[in-house]
């Protein structure tokens, strides 16, 4: 279950005079909206950006005190944040996804960093998968992972790339928050089925080519069986997919799936900018 919304931090002084900006980037996400935004009422300005959702989350979005902004659909939401970002009050800035339950204890520990540290720009929490509401224990998905969802905007830049949509300027850090309670991490409630699986990644796909060229990324095919293959080892045995059974074979061979398709996108991109000499042959 998603944590309580009772569940607040501490307000003493300490916590009060550090103010946060979230931004939550949503499309039909009411089943899990309410929980993500009730669980974030710590921060000063809470952005909903909505892309035309069908369903009630403008509604809860509403009644949870956000303010509401309304933009077309993008494929990806990097290039939603890299938009959206100039209109966040506070230096401070959440990106949560709205299926991810923050829990708010967290932000103590991030205040605690903020004030005695100058050069932190970006801060790392403790984060779960959850697929088809059960926690994974291994794949690349699964175990304790960390998610550097709280960003000083002056100190990162923002990309529209897919899965690059942050990075630190050179003379600032990251910091990571410990797994010291068990119970305080963020709850992603990733997949909570196949067909939402498939059609989540299939959007990503189309994009991963373009932003693996824009990172030094070339298309050879002895890459692509090779890496094909790595994708699903290291999800199965390196990442300890066979803890989580018939589901975590199964993601690994999507794992696998999904390398191969990356760098077939990774190839017509390649194609489509570069000259012909340049282009791996078939």
């Amino acid at each position: 279950m998603p944590f309580s919304s009772t569940a607040a931090p501490d307000t003493t002084d300490s916590v009060l005079d550090v103010s946060f900006t979230a931004i939550v980037v949503t499309y039909n996400e009411d089943r899990r909206l309410r929980a993500c935004l009730e669980n974030l009422s710590f921060v000063d300005q809470l952005l909903v950006v909505d892309l035309g959702s069908e369903d009630r989350s403008v509604e809860i979005a509403e009644d949870c005190g956000a303010s509401v902004l309304h933009y077309d659909r993008l494929p990806v939401v990097e290039q939603v944040r890299v938009r959206v970002v100039e209109k966040a009050r506070r230096d401070w800035v959440f990106f949560v996804d709205p299926d991810e339950v923050f829990h708010p204890a967290l932000a103590e520990h991030a205040i605690t960093i903020i004030k005695n540290t100058e050069d932190v720009g970006r801060i790392f929490f403790p984060w779960k998968f959850y697929f088809r509401g059960r926690p994974l224990r291994g794949t690349r998905w699964g175990g304790k992972k960390h998610k550097g969802i709280l960003i000083h905007k002056d100190r990162c830049k923002l990309s529209a790339d897919v899965h690059r949509g942050i990075e630190l300027k050179d003379e600032y850090r990251a910091a990571h928050i410990s797994w010291e309670h068990p119970a305080h991490h963020i709850r992603h409630y990733w997949i909570d089925s196949y067909s939402k699986l498939f059609s989540k990644h299939l959007r990503y796909i189309r994009q991963e080519g373009e932003s693996r060229f824009n990172s030094g990324r070339r298309f050879s095919w002895s890459s692509w069986v090779r890496e094909t293959g790595r994708a699903f080892k290291r999800c199965l045995i390196d990442q300890q997919g066979w803890r989580d059974g018939a589901t975590g074979v199964f993601l690994s061979l999507f794992n696998a799936w999904y390398e191969s398709m990356s760098l077939l996108s990774l190839r017509r991109y390649q194609k489509s900018v570069s000259t012909p000499s340049e282009v791996s042959s078939p």
